[in-house]
């Protein structure tokens, strides 16, 4: 366990004291180093070790790589046909003109969109791109936009109708999924109103000097007459989500994906290109060079895409890396052991510490869900948490992941998304990460609750 344990120590001291030389502070440096110290760790010297540890880490994380690169490129295009100012101008119109409106607005819209698609990830890229940029003006920093777009769509993940972590997690202990969503609703309700508070009066700063709202609403079907056609390839996108997500309608690989079915044994590429969300984000970005307002500017999209790519992509380049040297070491099965042998003592506190790492590494509950609760449920039912409370606290730790730092897939992803449509160049994903963070505990009091509590 040495093997992770100190990779993972110098990765944060590197992170925290920025008057290291040369690397203090520097996110991509860190996580290089960090996977060079995994592997080394682990007594795996040759190169073709090395090799075989960073195809992995592509073979996981391309697909983020490629899918931040290609909202980027998308986003440009919305840009120019103002669909993000669309939607600002009609939350506005919906619920008021003051900062804590906005704010209330944009985390009801994050959560009840993660409730209609169950993936962080989706929500985080669709409807934290529409959002972000009217937060950023009014007075949020990059990093308070980034970290509010990412704690809705991490509390979305868990509403109903699709309560992916709710689910999955019953499908493990074969606790009933009806009385598991049942309980879950409480907790949902008890943590959104946690967030919105925490956001609205903590995360919410004072308005941006020179910004000011304009008192006078417009009418939504003012506003939609005048913007429907622009955006059209926006509503393309979300339809092309919710038949995947929804109904299970893959409209990307039933098009798309037979064009380009020879890539499918190549590796590395044939993860990125399975991913439904990379293809729709590619395709619907093209779409939008049917309008003169994008296809008269091509250059400026495509450059104005490449430089809003070139901070997050080292980036997570590095988180790749990294962890592609935890699993080909064996540092999955390490963790997954370590937590099903710990003493009865210390079973509960650990096993939730494994499901927190394992969230933060995949920047996903499902991972997490499938490596760690299948090895944590029994183990903690045998020392006598019942059934319903174990299954309670697998779902709402492993999403509590997502917020931890200091390697978070899904704040990297949305760092990488959100700089291109705010049109900053950096977005300190160590910050986003910090600032989650007291949900993401939370969230991890929430579950460490029905484990203590019974």
């Amino acid at each position: 366990m040495y093997a992770l344990v100190i990779p993972f120590a110098v990765l944060i001291a590197i992170v925290v004291f920025k008057k290291i030389p040369y690397i203090g502070g520097k996110t991509p440096y860190a996580l290089l180093i960090a996977a060079v110290l995994v592997v080394a760790l682990s007594g795996h010297i040759a190169p073709s070790y090395w090799g075989g540890a960073i195809v992995e880490g592509l073979t996981r994380m391309g697909w983020v790589i490629c899918l931040c690169i290609f909202v980027n490129f998308y986003s440009q295009t919305q840009m120019r046909l103002g669909t993000i100012d669309a939607v600002v101008r009609m939350l506005r119109s919906l619920f008021g003109g003051s900062q804590k409106a906005l704010l209330l607005t944009t985390m009801l819209a994050l959560i009840f969109s993660g409730a209609f698609t169950g993936s962080t990830m989706a929500c985080t890229t669709i409807v934290g791109m529409l959002v972000a940029r009217s937060l950023y003006d009014c007075g949020l920093s990059a990093e308070k936009t980034t970290a509010t777009v990412v704690i809705g769509a991490m509390l979305g993940s868990l509403m109903p109708p699709i309560s992916s972590s709710f689910f999955g997690s019953s499908a493990i202990s074969g606790v009933d999924v009806g009385v598991v969503l049942n309980e879950g609703y409480k907790v949902i309700g008890i943590s959104v109103l946690v967030a919105i508070l925490y956001v609205v009066f903590i995360l919410g700063g004072k308005q941006r000097e020179g910004f000011a709202f304009d008192n006078k609403r417009e009418k939504i079907g003012d506003i939609w007459r005048e913007c429907r056609v622009r955006m059209i390839p926006m509503f393309l996108l979300i339809m092309i989500i919710i038949l995947k997500q929804c109904f299970d309608i893959n409209v990307m690989a039933m098009t798309v994906g037979k064009l380009i079915s020879p890539l499918n044994n190549v590796p590395v590429v044939k993860s990125i290109i399975s991913n439904y969300l990379v293809l729709a984000f590619l395709v619907v970005g093209f779409v939008g060079f049917i309008y003169p307002e994008v296809h008269k500017d091509a250059k400026g999209v495509f450059k104005g895409a490449y430089k809003t790519s070139t901070y997050i992509v080292p980036v997570m380049f590095a988180a790749a890396c990294l962890v592609g040297a935890v699993v080909t070491t064996g540092g999955l099965d390490m963790v997954s052991e370590a937590a099903s042998k710990l003493n009865p003592h210390v079973l509960i506190i650990g096993g939730a510490v494994a499901m927190c790492a394992m969230g933060m590494i995949t920047g996903g509950d499902s991972s997490a869900l499938n490596t760690i609760f299948p090895f944590f449920f029994p183990a903690v039912t045998a020392i006598g948490v019942p059934a319903l409370n174990a299954t309670m606290a697998g779902s709402l730790i492993t999403v509590a992941g997502q917020a931890f730092p200091p390697c978070d897939t899904l704040v990297f992803m949305a760092c990488g998304v959100l700089s291109g449509v705010l049109g900053v160049k950096k977005i300190d994903p160590m910050k986003v990460m910090i600032l989650d963070l007291p949900i993401g505990i939370f969230l991890t009091a929430f579950g460490m609750f029905y484990l203590y509590v019974y």
